[in-house]
């Protein structure tokens, strides 16, 4: 089994430095085993669940650790996102990201910053708050999240029937030429239909956006804009 601090250091490694998290989980898993009454190897532990999508265990030990006041800002971006991602308890998972307003703006690097936007964004979405988190995804775009953002500002961009706006970001998500503003039209008729709702299959796919009767209403709605 090794020594705790070597299994404590072997998940530090895998989970912040190489993204093994897998391995990462088993490390931290068997320093958890040693020493369960160690709060930071507790912290670790369910930092490794959470990286393995198992946050609903993951809940039961950050919650736990809120009790402390050991990384209290990691632990409430980790509550929230957990329950954001189960859809346990949106409000509470709002009640936690927002606890972060008490440490200064100058307390987190950006990627913390981009990352607590991006938690409060999704939180809304899932509330059905479009509006809202349209603006905050915007903004962690803005801030540098390339990836992750700009596959929702498409769907909620689709979702409020905007398609142009949606196609643009989706273009930028692929690293696709942004034609001018006025040859979207003449692009968008010209294209292999399929070609695009692949695309659009492959983006909802991404980060769990795939729901069956928003897919099946977008494909039609995809249709009737490129051949009206």
């Amino acid at each position: 089994m090794g020594k705790v601090s070597d299994n404590v250091q072997n998940a530090i490694n895998c989970i912040y430095i190489t993204q093994e998290y897998e391995q990462g989980y088993h490390y931290a898993l068997q320093a958890f085993m040693m020493n369960r009454n160690n709060p930071e190897i507790k912290y670790l532990y369910a930092v490794a669940l959470y990286f393995n999508d198992r946050c609903e265990e993951a809940l039961k030990y950050f919650f736990e650790l809120g009790k402390t006041d050991l990384y209290p800002d990691g632990t409430c971006i980790y509550i929230a996102h957990c329950l954001s991602k189960t859809r346990k308890n949106l409000f509470l998972a709002m009640k936690y990201i927002n606890k972060t307003k008490q440490f200064p703006y100058e307390h987190y690097d950006e990627e913390t910053r981009i990352n607590i936007l991006m938690i409060k964004a999704e939180i809304q979405y899932r509330m059905g708050n479009y509006d809202i988190a349209l603006k905050n995804f915007l903004k962690a775009y803005e801030m540098g999240d390339k990836d992750k953002s700009l596959c929702y500002i498409s769907k909620i961009y689709l979702l409020k029937n905007k398609f142009m706006k949606a196609m643009k970001y989706m273009r930028i998500l692929y690293g696709m030429d942004n034609p001018n503003p006025e040859d979207y039209q003449i692009e968008l008729r010209n294209s292999d239909t399929n070609t695009w709702l692949e695309l659009l299959e492959h983006l909802l796919a991404r980060y769990e956006l795939k729901q069956n009767n928003t897919w099946l209403y977008l494909k039609e709605n995809i249709k009737k804009k490129l051949y009206p």
